[in-house]
């Protein structure tokens, strides 16, 4: 069995390389009958490692990525023609509505797969109380409106967040190729692993394949177009746009 990763280089501050060193000590001499219970293995072992990622800290990452969506969020009500002509006394009852509004919408929606109502549900009754918390220590005393609707805009961190993780949480592409010992042929999976969101450890697989008979081989790519232009340039465009930016180089 091999693995490979491209795309974020650590979760939640703990290098990729460390974690499969890890799982490759616990494995030992253990040997799986397929090639899928290798991943499965994988995200078993991640999602139960404390050590590494004890509960304080998988709870303040969460609160902390809450709060991110929350305040992109709430710039569509902020940044809306509606809010920006407002009297003062009528900007506030705007923001409230127009974040209550967000969440009538993010309730309607079904969640990014794996994802589900119910692991909705869980996270705002789990994690409500310490995102408000945190809106009112950090973002009322500079943004006064956010004040009478911290409530509200903790839920809509949350369901924001969880509805749609797969826009804001960085994602590691985990690729498992080989054999397991009943395996006739060699093969591949391709996982989209995003971490840790509230109770969850979500890694979804996208594409796998194997070799069949009569085949001579596969040939397939996993980076995507801009890490191969980053490895060949030793660059990234956006890094680059940001320098020629900051020359003023337009």
């Amino acid at each position: 069995m091999t693995l490979r990763v491209h795309g974020a280089a650590s979760l939640q501050g703990v290098p990729w390389e460390l974690l499969i060193k890890d799982f490759r000590h616990t494995l030992e001499d253990q040997a799986f009958e397929r090639l899928s219970e290798y991943p499965r293995a994988l995200f078993d072992f991640l999602a139960a490692h404390k050590q590494l990622f004890p509960d304080a800290e998988r709870e303040e990452t969460f609160v902390g990525n809450a709060i991110q969506e929350m305040l992109a969020a709430q710039r569509i009500v902020r940044d809306s023609e509606k809010y920006k002509r407002a009297k003062a006394e009528e900007a506030t009852t705007i923001l409230a509505a127009g974040i209550a509004a967000l969440v009538e919408t993010l309730k309607g929606e079904q969640p990014h797969e794996p994802v589900t109502t119910q692991d909705v549900d869980a996270a705002i009754a789990r994690y409500r109380e310490a995102v408000r918390a945190e809106i009112k220590k950090a973002w009322v005393p500079i943004v006064e409106e956010f004040g009478p609707i911290a409530d509200t805009l903790s839920e809509l961190a949350i369901r924001e967040l969880m509805n749609h993780y797969d826009r804001y949480l960085a994602n590691t592409g985990i690729v498992i190729g080989g054999y397991g010992t009943h395996d006739y042929y060699p093969a591949f999976e391709l996982h989209n692993c995003f971490g840790f969101l509230a109770d969850r450890f979500i890694a979804v697989q996208s594409r796998s394949k194997s070799i069949e008979r009569g085949s001579l081989g596969v040939i397939e790519g996993f980076a995507q177009d801009n890490m191969i232009d980053t490895f060949r340039f030793g660059i990234g465009f956006d890094a680059y746009a940001h320098v020629h930016w900051d020359l003023g180089e337009r």
